[in-house]
């Protein structure tokens, strides 16, 4: 899921190496091929294999955009790609990192589908599922809950890979098209596209 910026800069040391990465643990100190500086990932809701933008700022005349990843595991902004340098930033050198919206975020999020693999016979949406493609590839029948907590303009694509039929289940009071029953997708290698546009009130296409 991409994160877009919370504005919090946070103090740390820039060190050059390949390949670069940015901590935001606490606990961890300068050490090479590393930008080190206390912050609290799970303040921003970030989780594991989230796309990230980052601003490594010196001067107005000194900084660096990069594209990162987020390693949840080991606490580490992983930089994949640098989007703008400007100046020059030396190793050692005193910096100020923040999360920024950056233009290959933007195109992540516009162009390049996310895929979700599934291989249990059960699933329940998630709020992070926003937007996914949502591949199901049991052999055996998958029922796939549609939580109620999940927030109106929710919209994802549900895709039956495996030989097990894949089949919407409401959650509370919420309807499918209308309905209260589940609603089964027509067969293998086939999809139902899933939308909320009024709370409880779930549209589904393709059944």
């Amino acid at each position: 899921m991409i994160r877009f910026s919370n504005l919090v800069g946070q103090a740390g040391f820039y060190r050059t190496g390949s390949p670069n990465y940015v901590d935001v643990a606490a606990a961890y100190t300068p050490a090479l091929d590393r930008v080190t500086f206390s912050a609290k990932a799970a303040d921003d809701g970030w989780v594991d294999g989230d796309t990230i933008g980052i601003r490594i700022f010196k001067s107005h005349d000194n900084y660096k955009i990069w594209y990162a990843s987020w390693d949840g595991t080991a606490k580490r902004l992983f930089a994949v790609i640098e989007e703008e340098s400007v100046g020059a930033i030396a190793n050692g050198d005193a910096v100020t990192v923040s999360a920024v919206v950056t233009g290959k975020m933007m195109d992540k999020a516009i162009w390049e589908p996310q895929f979700v693999l599934v291989a249990g016979a059960t699933y329940t949406l998630l709020a992070s599922d926003v937007g996914k493609t949502i591949c199901f590839t049991s052999a055996s029948a998958v029922t796939v809950t549609v939580d109620a907590a999940l927030p109106v303009g929710f919209q994802c694509l549900i895709v039956q890979e495996g030989a097990g039929v894949v089949s919407l289940a409401r959650a509370s009071t919420d309807t499918l098209n209308g309905q209260a029953g589940n609603i089964a997708c027509p067969g293998q290698f086939q999809s139902l596209y899933l939308y909320q546009r009024i709370e409880g009130a779930w549209i589904v296409v393709g059944a």
